[in-house]
């Protein structure tokens, strides 16, 4: 037990759980390692500390099978499980790395607009201070637009963005990112980078 790891999954008011490898889980999910790689065994267990078996009608009662191979998939594919230090810190820097990308490509440098000239990019590194000025706390688990959503209503407080037709504006409803006073204009033409783009949006007045 001390060298297994337990993913568990509670399905229809009843407890089960598997013993896995230490370490393999995330591999499974990415799809690098296939079932019979990462299981200690095949038993399915109410209680893994325990030993304590399922029996195969509550199974049938949970699942509507009673195949213990159909069932551990489903409970490695569904069921939760801890991670190492080594892994949440991964899926955290990963996490993150999506975040900036997407800052990067979809939140402009306004400031050339009042030159006239085409928006430009923010560097990573400059979102990379602004996240950590913001105190932002990265969830590895929740979704990319979520908490996109959740920063971009904060940057312009930190720092001038020009949004150019982000994606999860379109998916999450509206975002005051994309009206805000540091938008450049904000709208279809924001992200055109001609004259008409800044000239006389919000930023171009100033």
């Amino acid at each position: 037990m001390s060298k297994s790891l337990v993913v568990k999954l509670k399905k229809g008011g009843q407890q089960f759980e598997v013993l896995t490898k230490v370490g393999s889980m995330e591999p499974y999910r990415a799809g690098k390692m296939k079932m019979d790689q990462i299981l200690v065994t095949e038993e399915i267990y109410k209680n893994a500390s325990k030993f304590d078996k399922i029996k195969n009608s509550e199974l049938k009662k949970a699942f509507g099978i009673d195949n213990k191979i159909e069932c551990l998939k489903i409970i490695l594919d569904e069921g939760t499980y801890p991670l190492s230090k080594k892994e949440m810190a991964t899926k955290v820097a990963t996490k993150r790395a999506e975040i900036l990308n997407y800052l990067h490509k979809y939140y402009m440098d306004p400031a050339p607009l009042k030159e006239g000239k085409p928006l430009r990019p923010h560097p990573i590194s400059r979102f990379d201070g602004i996240l950590d000025e913001m105190k932002v706390n990265i969830d590895p688990n929740d979704s990319l637009h979520n908490q996109v959503r959740s920063i971009t209503k904060k940057l312009p407080e930190f720092l001038p963005v020009s949004p150019v037709n982000p994606p999860h504006m379109d998916i999450g409803g509206k975002n005051s990112s994309g009206g805000g006073k540091n938008s450049g204009g904000g709208g279809k033409n924001s992200g055109g980078g001609g004259k008409n783009s800044g000239g006389r949006g919000k930023k171009g007045r100033k």
